[in-house]
């Protein structure tokens, strides 16, 4: 699948639809990272690893309602630490490469792309498709291998997605704690998906702009879930349960103000309990450019509770509080500043980043993200490792 759509770009790059002109750009980027960690009041910085990133690009643009295609693959140089061998290590990632074809009333793709719904600020609880990171919940969750087609009428949408094999958390990201018995505390084995064509995932999210004051986009998953969850009675190996998603999102203005909210409801098929996410938030951008943004997050997942033959309600959920901002501080320098706050745990999560355009398309950054406070138990805000870095790019 991966070399026929490369070999599709490549031969729409080469020959392109009449009136299309082939487009090439990318970026090189030197990076520098360390572990950031706080020890008994004290901060510290671990070994940096430097790295060097090429990232190729190519695009058919559409024409007349024809083929499009693009590709964009990363090239990763980076020096292992604490190693007395200077050899680099090299690796390849295909970020995306997908073919479409656009008509009056539709759009259809097929590839490796990226996916996301949802109008929350970073944490979209029905943006069902991509996966998230375990290790960083709150990044940009990856492209995914997918059939996708868009249908257009009017002020209304409907977008469907196919993924022919289930996209779920590979065993290496899943947390140590799934895949340990609890009783005997032996490790489990992880049944993964079959591969098979009806082992696939669907995800369906229809939109209807401009309903009164608001967008309304209401969304269905059937699949897998996302990680494996404890067996139940325990066994020695535990799976990815199928589940189904139902979502809403709305979003709109009041006053010089946007504001969305955001929820979804997930059933396993076998497991007991059920997944509730919600999100809503205002954001705001000053006369003088600084964008400000606060958000309400709520999760629920009473698995643990109904196994036990427990009843759950809303006060079992986790709360949180998010707030950014972004600002031009200086002629062309930027600074932003993101938190979040978990009450429960009392942990809180900061980032902070400093970017300066020093030419053209060459932009310099410096940013350094880490738990601030308590939490230990956090599932969310004590999972991100804390870091910093620094990188000039330079793009083409």
């Amino acid at each position: 699948m991966v070399s026929a759509l490369l070999l599709a770009s490549a031969a729409l790059a080469w020959a392109p639809p009449a009136g299309a002109e082939v487009q090439w750009g990318g970026k090189v980027e030197s990076v520098v990272t360390a572990m950031l960690t706080e020890a008994g009041g004290t901060w510290q910085l671990g070994d940096p690893v430097p790295a060097q990133q090429v990232t190729l690009r190519v695009e058919v643009p559409s024409a007349s309602g024809d083929a499009y295609a693009r590709a964009e693959g990363t090239g990763l140089l980076a020096w292992p630490v604490g190693e007395e061998s200077l050899q680099p290590d090299l690796t390849f990632r295909l970020d995306e490469a997908y073919v479409g074809l656009y008509t009056d009333r539709a759009d259809y793709r097929v590839g490796l792309q990226q996916v996301k719904w949802g109008s929350a600020y970073r944490v979209n609880p029905t943006s069902f498709v991509p996966r998230p990171n375990p290790a960083d919940p709150l990044a940009e969750p990856p492209a995914v291998w997918a059939a996708r087609a868009t249908g257009y009428w009017g002020d209304t949408s409907l977008d469907a997605v196919w993924l022919p094999l289930a996209d779920v958390v590979p065993k290496e990201q899943v947390p140590a704690l799934l895949l340990t018995n609890p009783i005997g505390g032996a490790p489990m084995e992880l049944v993964t998906p079959e591969t098979g064509w009806d082992q696939g995932e669907l995800a369906l999210s229809l939109t209807r702009r401009a309903l009164g004051p608001v967008d309304l986009s209401v969304s269905y998953f059937l699949g897998k879930e996302d990680l494996p969850r404890l067996a139940d009675p325990p066994s020695d190996a535990t799976t990815y349960d199928d589940v189904q998603r139902f979502g809403i999102d709305l979003s709109g203005s009041l006053g010089d103000a946007g504001v969305w909210a955001e929820a979804a409801y997930g059933k396993p098929a076998t497991r007991p309990g059920v997944n509730v996410d919600a999100v809503a938030g205002v954001d705001y951008q000053t006369r003088g450019g600084t964008y400000l943004a606060g958000q309400l997050l709520y999760t629920l997942d009473t698995q643990a509770i109904e196994s036990q033959g427990g009843t759950a309600s809303v006060d079992d959920g986790r709360l949180y509080l998010m707030a950014v901002v972004e600002a031009e501080v200086a002629h062309a320098v930027t600074a932003d500043l993101a938190a979040a706050y978990g009450p429960e745990s009392g942990a809180v999560y900061g980032l902070a980043s400093l970017r300066r355009e020093v030419a053209p398309g060459t932009h310099l950054e410096l940013s350094a993200s880490t738990a601030l406070a308590g939490g230990g138990d956090d599932p969310l805000l004590d999972a991100p490792p804390g870091t910093v870095r620094a990188s000039l790019r330079m793009e083409f």
